[in-house]
């Protein structure tokens, strides 16, 4: 009798422990699976939030662009009332001014161009941007000078030119 009990018993443990381990299963693969759409949820948000920070950037690009044009669009109606007035005046000491002025303001848009360009470069050939900047910037400081400006020309070579090891740029403006 004892060993008819305990075939019924072994034939009745392994029903109710699969039963379990199935039951454990279910809830185990229930869990994943909200874990699962608790990750998609997360992951659909972070793309939408990625999403609106690209057309966030887009947005300030083209608004930077659009207020850098109107900028040389600005500078260019100066030099042009600048330069309509220089015609006008009677006094060619006056005139001449009213040029030089209308000189600088282009030379200040030629500089504005070449620091922020209207296009979106990733690299730049250095030594030539900073050439081109420093001849920019002498003729500005040049134009309408007695002498052609020697001293501010002078001055400016120093400051463009390399610097020695160890010696920082803000030392040689000083």
């Amino acid at each position: 009798m004892q060993h008819a009990h305990s075939l019924a018993t072994a034939s009745v443990a392994p029903e109710k422990c699969s039963d379990r381990t199935v039951a454990s299963y279910k809830r185990e693969l229930e869990r994943y699976r909200r874990a699962e759409l608790q990750l998609r949820k997360f992951i659909a948000f972070d793309e939408s939030l990625l999403r609106q920070q690209d057309e966030t950037i887009q947005n300030q690009t083209l608004l930077s662009s659009e207020s850098n044009h109107r900028l040389l669009n600005d500078l260019q109606m100066v030099v042009s009332l600048l330069s309509l007035q220089s015609r006008a005046a009677a006094n060619t000491e006056v005139a001449t001014q009213l040029a030089v002025a209308a000189d600088r303001i282009v030379m200040i848009g030629r500089m504005h161009r070449r620091l922020h360009p209207l296009h979106a470069a990733q690299t730049i050939a250095f030594k030539q941007f900073l050439e081109d900047i420093c001849r920019d910037f002498s003729t500005m400081l040049s134009s309408g000078q007695p002498g052609g400006g020697t001293s501010s020309l002078t001055r400016l070579k120093s400051i463009c030119r390399p610097l020695p090891r160890g010696r920082s740029a803000s030392s040689r403006m000083s």
